[in-house]
């Protein structure tokens, strides 16, 4: 889950699995109506249906929005996503307006023209199909600058990037105003009457030669993108504003004069990278550029000298005037981008204070009144009015920001030094309060738009928009706080125990109110806007701004009990209000989707959180789970599957299991893996040779398909097989089962394995075993992540995850099953193949001594057996306790197609095995043997109860050799029709 990037989850691990395979022609999928969604879908489609859902489904119950990715062989929709649906799509707000308003038309300059017979959009058309690469475009849309070739560096390569294309008129002056309209005022780097003076020639054309720097203009068209219509960034050449966001990003990169590269860095930080990037923190790394050209400017330094005071010259005056607004916008963007995607400062409190007298002042920006082009004076005077209020609370939130995200992050370690933090939040919110009355009390704009609501004499439409994005960067302030102080009581125990105490309820109580009282005025101040058509030009912040609200929102849905009988007057107007507020903040989402990419992380984390709400709300979902003996034994050398090899443990034990799960809600039945066919020498000729030349000791007893009949389960029954990996002691021969058993496998099965033997020769299995059978192949396309890996819900009630464990084999698969409300089994395959490849841990230490039972000594051992024995063999003995014996193989002839990723996995795989209330079953560890209750004897639900995790987790130590001398083999060569052929030496008989 996101957390406080870097201390709360910076970055994303994403396990490439590659691209998603297409189908076996004329063998399209169907999918029942109890079966998970395995159809591609995107994560943009999905967090745009979450939001949509949100205030499209007045028909639904309160706790029973579906969200499904496309797919038209989709019999039934099942539910990937459940959240809470209005109640009534007539009484909450679901259709605001967009279009820009006519007050803010108004403010716009005479010479600004309208777009309209300018261009033909059907001559704009694109050839791009990247955001990466520059665009080839017909038509007039596009005129290039002309510049000095000697005086640019890598001109050529510039202009190949399309650096020094700009857009035509009147599109070009309709980028340029949206930008002083939407993003100067509040981020006030240039001075804007400068600007136009330099465009001051009467002739349109000169507009663009006359530009004071291309890249620094390719910036500026970057940041008003976002501001424009739809409709003028697809005329030139644009699928949408993101793409065209991209393109501007791109070109506007590089840079070498100071002042030039901190004005276009400062609107770079603009720039949030998509979910699929590779690209972290964008906006925080162009936010240190900009910083670091500004001090080497020294700009830090320059102090605000007041008009009449000193002998500095006009141009003096001017180039200090320019040094004072980029430092203070630094200090704005960094203030915003801790707040709103919690990052430490990069500015701290300390640099200010030492630099006090670098301020910044009306008289520093007012030399721009006269001479906007897109704002009356009036208008422009109050703007500024607000610029300097926003200083004020950035300089508020220094505090704030430096005890939220310290520079040392935050640990219960910290936590005797609770009562100083405590105070610091009092004194945070002293502070909030103070400048809440401080800047009430000096602007008569903050004074009118304090109150939520719509007032008499309310401002101009774009003074009250930014008058509103102060207050609600105030309020994500107090929420901030509110969180922090949470974080701090739950990590503090050295005053008193956070449980069961008046003064835990008083603070959480207290903690409640002040959240939603600070959501609600961020909601209100969103509906204000809505109701305006002003929301759609909010800048990025807002979309961090809107999301702890947002999915505050959605969980007090979610939980809150849907169809309550005589409900109170006060508990349904409650629940109105709320519904309300949620549908208010969903359209605000709706509106910022097509512009910021941050969209899709705030509803990919919140439908994230709601999948998990929903793992832990459907307690009562769970699956009985049978453990098969396959009668598949083997013995296989070592060196082979893990590394180091211990001297006396060449050749290891392996019994094969495989597992029923019955699910029981719905009866439905899956097998996870079918061991190995009984006559596994008329497998395909390669494997069968692979077999003989690579696995000293196999014998299989019976084929699965007969051992479930002899134990009474009906095969037809049977709805699918999930296959962890194509190794034939997995993928066994489903030809054995009735074709209605479908065949779940990973991620590029089908590309590698269909449709098997011999029209694809690296089939591990004949044609027959795919012949008219459903093979349904999964692509963890849904972000969703359990228990440390990516996951699916298979059932969509938390009773049962696939999870992607990749490194052993193409696509492998493990699966999580809920045996009861609060405890799992994990069903590894062949993630790793032995139990000292991921025990001993330092989560999981050996302890100095085990009972017999828990060894697996015969009863004529002693009670209690010292470790000691067991880690002589070791292969790090300083730290054999707590290190594990093996990891994955990593050899030229290892059955590891991938051995770092198998490290990884087994890495997860540690930390989920230190779960008290999580048992991991591996397919082939023979500790499993005399301890778990074969099918169809009993089932493994009552685990947890009976012990035998305890009675496990030590048991591989009996396969160790004791004094170098090996244990004795579980099979002891080749047998074929239970006849021996073969030794484990080779030697045929």
């Amino acid at each position: 889950m996101p957390c406080s990037n870097c201390r709360f989850n910076l970055t994303e691990c994403v396990v490439p699995t590659g691209p998603r395979q297409p189908r076996l022609a004329g063998e399209g999928l169907s999918f029942k109506h109890y079966s998970p969604d395995l159809s591609q879908g995107t994560d943009s489609y999905l967090s745009f249906q979450l939001l949509r859902n949100a205030v499209e489904s007045p028909d639904l119950p309160p706790d029973c929005i579906q969200v499904q990715a496309p797919s038209a062989t989709r019999d039934c929709g099942s539910s990937v996503l459940d959240t809470a649906s209005p109640i009534d799509s007539h009484s909450v707000h679901s259709n605001y307006p967009s279009t820009q308003s006519s007050d803010d038309q108004a403010h716009i300059g005479s010479d600004f023209q309208p777009l309209a017979g300018a261009i033909d959009i059907d001559q704009a058309q694109s050839t791009h199909e990247s955001t990466g690469t520059p665009l080839v475009l017909t038509g007039d849309c596009w005129d290039r600058v002309e510049i000095d070739h000697n005086a640019v560096h890598d001109a050529v390569s510039l202009g190949s990037e399309g650096c020094f294309d700009i857009p035509v008129e009147p599109i070009m002056r309709r980028f340029i105003s949206h930008y002083f309209l939407y993003v100067h005022p509040l981020l006030p780097m240039l001075d804007e009457g400068d600007f136009w003076d330099l465009q001051s020639d009467s002739n349109p054309a000169n507009f663009r030669n006359n530009c004071p720097d291309i890249l620094l203009l390719q910036a500026m068209l970057f940041a008003a993108c976002q501001f424009v219509s739809e409709e003028e960034v697809k005329a030139l050449g644009f699928r949408g504003l993101r793409q065209a966001k991209a393109c501007f990003y791109k070109r506007a990169k590089m840079q070498t004069d100071h002042i030039l590269m901190a004005q276009a860095a400062l609107l770079l930080t603009y720039w949030s990278s998509s979910l699929n990037s590779s690209e972290k923190q964008p906006n925080s790394i162009w936010l240190g550029r900009a910083i670091n050209h500004a001090k080497a400017l020294g700009a830090d330094k320059c102090a605000d000298v007041p008009k009449g005071v000193g002998h500095a010259s006009s141009q003096q005056r001017l180039h200090d005037n320019r040094l004072r607004r980029i430092w203070w916008c630094c200090i704005i963007r960094d203030r915003i981008i801790s707040l709103c995607v919690r990052r430490h400062l990069q500015i701290s409190r300390d640099h200010l204070d030492n630099h006090a007298t670098t301020t910044i002042s009306y008289d520093t920006l007012s030399g721009e009144n006269d001479r906007s082009h897109v704002y009356d004076v009036d208008t422009k005077s109050s703007l500024i009015t607000l610029m300097l209020t926003l200083t004020d609370l950035c300089l508020c939130l220094s505090d704030i920001l430096t005890v939220v995200h310290p520079a040392k992050d935050f640990t219960v370690s910290d936590a005797r030094d609770s009562t100083r933090r405590i105070l610091q939040i009092y004194e945070c919110k002293k502070g909030l309060e103070n400048w809440c009355a401080k800047a009430v009390a000096a602007s008569s704009i903050m004074a009118i738009t304090e109150q939520d609501g719509h007032q008499v004499d309310m401002p101009k439409s774009s003074v009250l928009m930014f008058a509103n994005m102060i207050w609600i960067y105030y309020h994500s302030a107090r929420v901030t706080l509110c969180n922090f102080e949470l974080l701090l009581g739950m990590t503090t125990h050295s005053l008193v125990s956070y449980e069961n105490t008046q003064l835990q309820v008083a603070t959480i109580e207290r903690v409640r109110i002040g959240l939603w009282d600070a959501a609600t005025h961020i909601t209100n101040r969103l509906e204000q806007l809505l109701d305006l058509g002003l929301a759609r030009y909010l800048p990025s912040s807002a979309v961090s701004c809107t999301a702890l609200p947002l999915a505050l929102h959605i969980l007090d849905a979610k939980l809150s009990p849907g169809g309550v009988p005589r409900e109170s007057t006060d508990e349904q107007s409650r629940r109105l209000k709320r519904q309300n507020q949620l549908n208010i903040l969903v359209s605000a989402m709706l509106e910022y989707q097509p512009r910021y990419e941050g969209v899709d992380w705030v509803t990919r984390a919140i439908r994230q959180q709601i999948l998990f709400l929903s793992l832990f709300m459907n307690l009562g979902a769970t699956c009985t789970l049978s453990i098969i003996d396959t009668t598949c034994y083997l013995t296989v050398p070592a060196d082979t599957l893990v590394e180091p090899t211990i001297p006396g443990h060449e050749l290891m034990n392996f019994p094969t299991f495989s597992f029923l799960i019955n699910h029981d809600t719905t009866g439905k039945q899956l097998l996870f893996d079918l061991g190995c066919r009984k006559d596994f020498w008329n497998l395909p000729d390669p494997i069968a040779k692979t077999i003989d030349k690579r696995v000293p000791g196999i014998k299989v007893d019976n084929n699965l398909a007969d051992i479930l009949r002899e134990g009474g389960l009906d095969l037809s029954k049977i709805d699918a097989a999930i296959v962890s990996h194509h190794h034939y002691d997995h993928l066994g021969d489903p030809s054995t089962f009735p074709e209605t058993m479908d065949l779940i496998v990973g991620p590029g099965f089908s590309q590698h394995f269909l449709p098997g033997y011999p029209a694809n020769p690296n089939s591990p299995v004949h044609e027959s075993a795919f012949k008219n059978r459903e093979v349904r192949e999964i692509d963890f396309d849904q972000h969703l992540h359990v228990a440390g890996y990516q996951a699916m819900d298979y059932f969509g009630d938390g009773s049962l995850f696939l999870l992607n464990t990749p490194g052993h084999a193409i696509g492998h698969l493990s699966s999580l099953v809920r045996t009861t409300s609060d405890t799992f089994v994990f069903l590894g395959g062949d993630i790793c193949h032995f139990g000292g490849a991921f025990r001993p841990t330092k989560k999981t230490q050996m302890p100095r001594e085990l009972t017999r039972d828990e060894v697996g000594l015969p009863s004529s051992a002693p009670e209690v057996a010292s470790c000691q024995q067991y880690l002589s063999c070791h292969p790090n003995p300083a730290e054999a306790s707590s290190t594990p014996y093996y990891r994955p193989c990593s050899h030229a002839d290892s059955w590891y197609v991938d051995p770092s990723e198998a490290h990884k996995s087994v890495s997860t795989l540690m930390s989920l095995d230190a779960i008290d209330k999580v048992l991991v079953l591996i397919a082939h560890d023979p500790s499993i043997v005399g301890v778990l209750p074969m099918f169809p004897a009993a089932t493994l639900n009552g685990w947890y109860q009976l012990g035998w995790k305890r009675l496990l987790r030590w048991r591989f130590l009996d396969q160790l050799p004791i004094d170098g001398q090996p244990r004795p083999y579980l099979v002891d060569g080749t047998y074929v029709d239970g006849r021996r052929v073969k030794t484990l030496g080779g030697t045929k008989i």
